[in-house]
Parts: structure tokens; C-alpha cells; sequence
């Protein structure tokens, strides 16, 4: 669940959210965004937030905690290990090493699921190389 999934959730618009917890706009903006996420928001202003929502601090930070900027550098850091990497032994490294797996069970799906279609596009480009 995103920040913006949870504040329809709650029937609240991020104006309003903003007025009753006593926060800068632009910070509920940033967050309903993906400008920023909650865990970059200061922890007064995450216990305001989660008073107004009537929801636990904890189950504000275990929200979806990526945004699209944070996405890129991954890819971008990722991409430019397998630039300087043999592509067959990096995917052996990504499997092995489960980081898949860690990216699924910490609730950062885009990024396992961008890892393993790069592993299958590795794998299927090398065997067709040497078939």
C-alpha cells in the first residue's frame, strides 16, 4: 500500500491531512507523490500523521518505501556493475547471493521483480548466443 492508496483509504485528501496534523502541505504532497518517503519525514511529524490517520507509527513505515527516483539509482548502480561484470557470472551472483528473495520479502517488490526479469533477459541472451 502506498501513502496516497492509504489517505483515499481513509477519506482524507492530503490538504486536509495536512490542516489537522499542523504540517507543511508540501511535505503530505512529497509523500503522496513519491517525492520522499515516510521514513525520510521527521518522527514528530510521523506521529502527527498517524494520529489523524488513527494508525499505528509502525504501520506508517512498513508503507511501500520506494519512490521512482530511488528506482533509477537502483537500476542506474545496478546496470553499471553489470557494465563492468562478466552478464553470466553477475546473474550467477544475483541468484546466489538471494537478493531477489530479500528485495520480495522486504516489501520492495518493483525491485525483485526488476531483478529477476534482468536475470531471465541474461540468461535467455546467452543462450541464444550459443545456440
Amino acid at each position: 500500500m502506498t501513502f496516497k492508496e492509504l489517505l483515499i483509504e481513509k477519506n482524507i485528501t492530503g490538504y486536509g491531512l495536512a490542516k489537522s496534523a499542523g504540517i507543511p502541505y508540501t511535505t503530505i504532497s512529497d509523500l503522496i507523490n513519491g517525492k520522499t518517503v515516510i521514513q525520510n519525514v521527521s518522527l514528530k511529524h510521523a506521529i502527527m500523521i498517524a494520529d489523524v490517520l488513527s494508525v499505528d507509527v509502525k504501520f506508517l513505515n512498513e508503507l511501500n518505501s520506494y519512490t521512482p527516483i530511488e528506482f533509477r539509482y537502483f537500476r542506474n548502480n545496478l546496470l553499471n556493475d553489470l557494465k563492468n561484470a562478466n552478464s553470466l557470472d553477475f546473474a550467477k551472483r544475483l541468484i546466489k547471493t538471494k537478493e531477489i528473495d530479500f528485495y520480495y520479502k522486504n516489501n520492495a517488490k518493483p525491485y525483485a521483480y526488476y531483478l529477476l526479469a534482468l536475470v531471465d533477459y541474461l540468461y535467455r541472451k546467452k543462450v541464444c548466443l550459443y545456440s
